[in-house]
């Protein structure tokens, strides 16, 4: 069945797998579950029940393959299941340059500069435009190939859902653009800044960094150097990294080590910039903005189906004391102080609506009884003097009350 094939055999020892499992368990009660998740899961079945699949993830390889079918510079090994067990993984034998040895390219005649370029546009097609992406891209697990380049080795798949990937694009183009409204607006999507956050004090450290790379080319910006600058603010801001957000990053720096190594002049930022572009444009098209807002109708047409239910439960959640009001001095104290001056300006108002009927009622007494004569025209006059003069009055009130 695989006569004249050549294939490559992967092992892996259970034991070695179970220590890394049990490492990967204290790093996640130390706050770094959302790097380790992966290894964690399947705890409880023991090492022994792990299949080629959970073992060796490489097995996973097949969606890539169709996502680049129509890519003939990226290729991926393809796996024999006849021949995979669950403690060895065979698949076919690509033979090319390591870029762990990229001083060999030269000798294959293998442009270095075109590597570069395909292996950053690979990993960025795969973040940006499928969602499935390998997360250790590092030289090792990558070969050269005359016209192209193969992943190996995916014992690190990260995946990203279409939305995060649509907000990961806005959030890319944000950096490009230096817009930092758009950028913040981005992060509370992402769920990476909370509503409530200082984002004023947030957009001037921004605007800090955009200045910093405002004059650089995009060629000259390095994306571990920028995402490092931000992974700064996060830490002050106390911004939740969703876990994709962390897998990526760590994709996007190791390919652009890899990509500098090979040849500084071609620029990861500078690739990225077509695709996220492409993608936005996307977003605007009609198909996808009906997309938007049919899944729009949906979300709320379900908040409407279940909102009976959260509301009994909210009821009986306050029949049975089960919920706490804490009151904080310093915001009452705010409350307080702005409903009087809601009362204040409420009872000036009704002082001014008071005396214009009182001027309403003589104007048409007057037009009623002309026989009153001067005295008429002093009382108008003497009303709508007095309405101005307190309607002045009540705008400089309620600008000194601000």
């Amino acid at each position: 069945m695989m006569a004249n094939s050549v294939v490559s055999v992967g092992m892996i020892n259970p034991k070695h797998f179970r220590r890394y499992r049990e490492i990967a368990s204290v790093l996640a009660k130390n706050g770094f579950g959302y790097v380790i998740g992966r290894l964690v899961r399947g705890r409880s079945g023991g090492a022994d029940a792990l299949d080629a699949s959970e073992a060796m993830p490489s097995a996973t390889q097949a969606p890539f393959a169709g996502n680049f079918k129509d890519n003939e510079t990226v290729r991926f090994p393809r796996v024999y299941w006849d021949y995979t067990t669950r403690k060895v993984l065979t698949m076919e034998y690509v033979e090319g340059v390591n870029l762990k040895n990229p001083e060999f390219l030269d000798k294959a005649g293998i442009s270095k500069y075109e590597v570069a370029r395909t292996l950053a546009s690979a990993i960025l097609d795969q973040i940006l435009v499928h969602g499935l992406f390998h997360a250790d891209p590092h030289p090792s697990n990558i070969v050269a190939l005359p016209k192209g380049i193969a992943f190996l080795d995916f014992g690190m798949v990260g995946r990203v859902s279409e939305e995060r990937r649509s907000q990961f694009v806005k959030v890319l183009i944000g950096l490009i653009r230096g817009n930092a409204s758009s950028l913040v607006r981005s992060m509370q999507d992402m769920g990476i800044l909370s509503w409530d956050a200082d984002t004023a004090a947030l957009k001037v450290e921004i605007e800090k960094l955009r200045e910093r790379y405002y004059d650089c080319p995009l060629r000259e910006i390095r994306i571990s150097d920028v995402m490092s600058d931000y992974m700064k603010i996060a830490y002050r801001f106390k911004l939740r990294i969703p876990s994709e957000f962390a897998m990526v990053l760590r994709s996007l720096a190791t390919t652009e080590g890899v990509v500098s190594s090979l040849d500084p002049s071609v620029s990861v930022m500078e690739l990225a910039r077509p695709i996220a572009e492409r993608l936005v444009k996307q977003q605007l098209e009609p198909q996808h903005l009906l997309a938007e807002a049919l899944s729009v109708l949906r979300d709320y047409g379900e908040l409407i189906r279940d909102f009976p239910n959260y509301a009994h439960s909210i009821l009986r959640g306050f029949s049975g004391g089960q919920f706490k009001v804490r009151m904080d001095p310093e915001e009452l104290a705010s409350l307080f102080a702005q409903a009087r001056r809601i009362t204040s300006v409420f009872s000036r108002s009704i002082v001014i609506l008071a005396l214009s009927i009182l001027l309403a009622g003589i104007a048409v007494a007057f037009s009623v009884r002309p026989e009153l004569g001067r005295v008429g025209y002093f009382s108008v006059y003497l009303g709508l003097g007095l309405s101005v003069a307190l309607l002045i009055w009540l705008v400089v009130s309620m600008i000194r009350s601000r």
